[in-house]
């Protein structure tokens, strides 16, 4: 209800969750009702995870599949580690 409440066209809502690989089976729970729950509108849920830390038992890979099937956009996007010249480039 919260979430409805404080989401409007004009006052939009983006969440941000870093290293939900460790998030626990309650917070996956939360997430996929608030991506399968058609009466939220105006929100957005970035998430980041560590890819090698997630098999295909793991909590949020099931979220995935869920999620799949009921948002109206989701866009993953791999991305691979730094080399030690892409850190070399950054620092430069």
């Amino acid at each position: 209800q919260f979430i409805k409440t404080i989401t409007k066209l004009n006052h939009p809502l983006v969440i941000i969750l870093d290293d939900v690989q460790w998030a626990d089976q309650a917070s996956i729970k939360l997430l996929e009702h608030l991506v399968t729950n058609d009466e939220l509108s105006y929100f957005m849920i970035i998430m980041t995870y560590r890819d090698n830390e997630v098999d295909d038992h793991h909590a949020i890979s099931q979220f995935w599949q869920i999620s799949n099937q009921s948002i109206n956009q989701q866009i993953q996007i791999h991305l691979d580690e730094l080399t030690l010249l892409d850190v070399m480039q950054l620092l430069s």
